[in-house]
């Protein structure tokens, strides 16, 4: 662990070939300033968290039941390339010196060993797992009674709780029921069932797992269905509506131009109208007088036929 003060309160599970025991847990403390993979430079305050035992052949399963003092329930630094409390040096150009040197991380045996201080090297502690009390591998200080623990597959833990029942008179059943284990999935689920109540509740647990995972598959078919089939209606809807708006689109375009037709008629029409308008001002101005003259000529001709035709007074044509 990185950065502050630890106040500590651990239990630990041991395997070993002969009878041993952790004797203690102490920190070394030290400063270190180191280039991140930005190229930024970080410094920080370094506590790392050693477990002590009596015999160098141990293997420390789990930490659990760790409490940090208030002083060290601070946000902890991690390396842009090291994010999360468990392990994850990739190596290669995510090397950087500040994730070997000043990363925030739990481990068990997940180090560079012949250093002058621990190193997270690539691809070490890569098994370490952290326990649900923890808050999570991108928790920002470890939570409540935390602890870690070094993570087997379903598989490799089958076969270590059956080849190796107990060990210096512990046994499965007792690390588990200590260290309030929880199963990462329904295959450890299985397992840690053998371990409690034995063969025949581990198989109808494995039983159990298996339908509950097929009538998962079957709800996750279902609602895959349902989705293809929403995204299918959707696709229709769209081509509809690109179909539409086209239509429209090619309507308006004809409106468009039927617009500029009818505006170009009204141009033309209204030059037609300034064109013949003097003309229709004169004869509107000229027609009184036409007309007045139009009527003389009219009555001229009346009494004209009538003076051929004998009826008119003769002194009035001489």
């Amino acid at each position: 662990m990185k950065t502050c003060a630890l106040g500590l309160g651990l239990a630990t599970l041991v395997a070993s070939t002969a009878s041993a025991s952790i004797t203690g847990a102490y920190t070394v403390n030290y400063s270190v300033s180191a280039a991140d993979f930005d190229g930024g430079v970080v410094t920080v305050n370094v506590k790392d968290l050693y477990l002590s035992s009596n015999d160098g052949a141990d293997v420390a399963l789990n930490v659990y039941n760790m409490t940090l003092a208030a002083a060290g329930q601070v946000d902890y630094f991690q390396s842009f390339t090291g994010t999360g409390w468990q392990p994850t040096n990739l190596g290669g150009p995510f090397d950087a010196a500040a994730l070997r040197l000043a990363d925030s991380f739990v481990t068990i045996g997940g180090f560079a060993l012949d250093t002058i201080a621990p190193e997270q090297a690539p691809g070490a502690g890569s098994g370490t797992g952290l326990d649900p009390n923890f808050g999570g591998n991108g928790a920002t200080t470890p939570g409540a009674l935390a602890g870690w623990y070094n993570g087997k597959g379903a598989l490799g833990l089958a076969q270590a709780v059956t080849k190796y029942q107990q060990r210096n008179g512990w046994a499965h059943l007792d690390a588990l029921r200590l260290c309030h284990a929880k199963p990462a999935d329904a295959a450890h689920a299985a397992v840690f069932t053998y371990v409690v109540k034995g063969l025949v509740a581990a198989e109808e647990k494995a039983e159990e797992a298996k339908a509950d995972e097929a009538a998962a598959l079957a709800g996750f078919n279902k609602q895959r269905a349902a989705a293809l089939a929403t995204i299918a209606a959707l696709k229709e809807k769209k081509t509809n509506q690109e179909m539409q708006k086209a239509d429209t689109d090619e309507k308006n375009e004809d409106a468009a131009g039927v617009k500029t037709d009818t505006e170009t008629m009204t141009v033309e029409k209204q030059m037609e109208l300034d064109s013949i308008e003097p003309n229709c001002s004169w004869i509107k101005g000229a027609f009184d007088d036409r007309r007045t003259k139009r009527k003389a000529e009219i009555e001229g001709l009346i009494t004209a036929k009538a003076v051929l035709a004998g009826q008119a007074d003769r002194k009035s044509v001489v």
